[in-house]
């Protein structure tokens, strides 16, 4: 048998099985499920042409996961799972951590050229940005408030798409952002 299979933490009719099956099939059969799990369901939850996440098929991995019966030829694949629904979160932070420093680039070279902080992000555009971003969730451009103090805040709507008008969630240790809930927000450093 395969020396991977680790026996005394695997229920007795899985183990039973593991042993009445030649060689790797156990293994080979959960390694099957779990690529076939990340085609169909992981990967459909990012739409990089489009450039957005797509909320329902984050919905529909965990559905399925959480109610699939666990059989010998799932039961490793299911343990691994519990990292995937969090794939979608983390790259959406990302990417929208990416275009709000580059917009933010933008608003400090106008900020240079023209001595003032724009108005709104439009104004960027065509001299410092293509376009304005659009926000990876909503499809709607990042928000933007200036401050008088010349400092300003660009945001996501963040994860549970609801516009909080830039508040930061923090975790409960509060030692970093919470990226469930509140929106992404990108701070300009005070002036």
């Amino acid at each position: 048998m395969h020396s991977l299979l680790p026996f005394d933490t695997l229920p007795a009719s899985i183990e039973l099985a593991a042993l009445m099956l030649p060689g790797d099939a156990v293994l080979d059969q959960n390694a099957a499920i779990s690529e076939r799990w990340v085609q169909d369901l992981v990967l459909p939850m990012v739409d990089l042409p489009g450039g957005r996440i797509v909320r329902e098929n984050s919905d529909r991995l965990e559905r399925t996961i959480s109610t699939a019966f666990s059989t010998p030829y799932n039961a490793m694949a299911k343990l691994a799972f519990p990292i995937y629904p969090t794939i979608d979160r983390k790259v959406g932070a990302a990417a929208v951590a990416l275009d709000e420093a580059r917009t933010a680039c933008a608003i400090e070279r106008f900020r240079l050229v023209e001595g003032r902080l724009p108005k709104e992000l439009g104004e960027l555009v065509p001299m410092y940005l293509s376009k304005v971003p659009a926000d990876i969730l909503s499809q709607r451009p990042l928000q933007y408030q200036p401050a008088p103090a010349g400092n300003y805040k660009i945001y996501s709507i963040g994860w549970n798409q609801f516009d909080e008008g830039g508040t930061i969630s923090v975790n409960r240790n509060q030692t970093r952002r919470d990226d469930e809930y509140g929106d992404w927000v990108w701070l300009s450093a005070p002036r």
